[in-house]
Formats: C-alpha cells, structure tokens, sequence
C-alpha cells in the first residue's frame, strides 16, 4: 500500500526527520517492499521502478518511512544498540549469509565418490578372500588390504587438501568483504565498514568505491558512472542519475 495513504504526517512541502522516537516508530515497510526495488530492476522496467518510488512517496516520503534524513542521516536513537537491533530486525543485516563449511567426514565422503577409488575398493574387498583361499589366512589378505590403504590415504590426503582450500577462500572472502564506505549519520560523515551499513543510511560513494548495498542514487556531483560487471558480466561503465529522475542502482563500484 502507498505510503501516501498510511501517513497523514508526512507533507511534501515540509519534509521533517519523524519525530517519533523509534521504538514507538511505525514502519509503513518491510524487506518485501524494498526487495521488491531489486526484482523490478531491469532496464526496460525503469517506469516501474518509478511509479513504485511513487507509491512509496518519493525519495523524501522513502526517507521519512524509514526514519532516517537525508540531510543527516540516522539520528543519535538509530544508531544506538537498541535503534540498530529494531532496525535489523525489521530489515535484516547487510551481510549475505553464507553455507556452514563442510565438515572433515564430508570432504572425506566426497572424495569416495570418485569412481576409480570406488573400483579400488571393490577389488580390494574382493581381493582379501581370494588371497586368503589362495595363500592362506597368514599373508593372503595383505594385497587387498594395501589396496584398501592406499585408497584410505588418497581419501585423507584429498580432503585435507579440500579443506584447506575452503578455508583460504573464505579468508579470502571476509578480506574482500572487509572494505569501509563513509555514511552520514546524525550529520556528521563517519567511516564504518560494510557490515555495518543499515537500511536507512545515507552514503556518500565517492570515485573508485564500491556500492555495499542496493540503494536509492538521491544526490550527485556530475557525471557518475557505474561499473556494473559484477552484476551483468558487461565492463561498459553506466551513468546513473539522480533518483529524482532516474533512480536505483545494484552493489557495484563507481567510475
């Protein structure tokens, strides 16, 4: 439902920062309603895109829903360790969840899949009975057993080695995913990292920096580009307006 419709508070021609403090605040929306910013984002989907920024009051009627400024930013109550916590927990956090790492069994278990150590191990089974009605119970059962050992090290050897990679890249993940971005918060400019960034903030995104999360261009200072390859795969840098205008842009860097 419009935004429009649920508040008879918010004026157009005096725009304020919500005076309502946030505990006592009423969110007009929730993740389904911005996620629904990311499902329309298309090129040939811009109008919808606008008249869903539209519906929702434009970018002052967005702003205000969501109790932030766009002049300052979150305010003192939002970034306290109680305003974060509502807001996460209306919103979620900015950070993409990730799968449990496998665990030593399974990588062990994964690489008996591979069909040759399968075959080995058939044969080694097979082996032990035939070599013992063969050369009796004394050394018969050796050759299938050295079969069936040398698979067992294979095994180990792969799934140490399997580990180890999954676990430099994730350490290589949460580096790369370590980077900080300037945000206006109770109007001053601060430094926090990506992690942090909350729905509601106001981002300052400067030349070379990359966009920690989907969000709504409000203000530019010329010409800004976009490098959208992480998204699209193309490295043509797109222009972006302002969200008076035009408006959304995904996670990417800017030229």
């Amino acid at each position: 439902m419009s935004f429009l419709l649920h508040s008879e508070r918010f004026h157009k021609d005096k725009i304020t920062y919500p005076a309502d403090n946030i505990e006592e605040f009423e969110w007009l929306f929730d993740r389904r309603d911005l996620a629904e910013f990311s499902e329309l984002y298309s090129y040939d989907k811009n109008n919808l895109i606008l008249a869903k920024l539209a519906e929702m009051g434009g970018v002052d009627g967005l702003a205000y829903a969501l109790h932030t400024s766009l002049s300052s930013g979150l305010g003192k109550e939002d970034i306290s360790p109680e305003g974060k916590n509502i807001r996460k927990r209306q919103f979620g956090k900015n950070v993409i969840d990730k799968n449990p790492p496998k665990g030593f069994l399974r990588l062990m278990w994964d690489a008996l899949q591979d069909p040759m150590l399968v075959v080995l191990i058939v044969c080694g089974v097979a082996n032990i009975p035939m070599g013992i009605i063969e050369s009796g119970a004394g050394h018969g059962w050796v050759d299938g057993f050295a079969v069936l050992l040398a698979v067992a090290i294979v095994v180990f050897v792969t799934a140490i080695n399997d580990y180890q990679k999954e676990k430099q890249f994730r350490d290589m993940e949460d580096k790369s995913a370590d980077k900080d971005i300037m945000v206006l918060r109770e109007g001053k400019p601060i430094e926090i990292s990506h992690a942090e960034v909350m729905v509601g903030d106001i981002i300052n995104v400067q030349n070379g920096k990359e966009i920690p999360c989907d969000g709504l261009v409000c203000q530019t200072l010329g010409k800004v580009k976009i490098t959208e390859g992480a998204l699209t795969g193309e490295s043509d840098a797109l222009p972006k307006k302002c969200a008076r205008i035009s408006i959304y842009c995904k996670r990417n860097s800017v030229c």
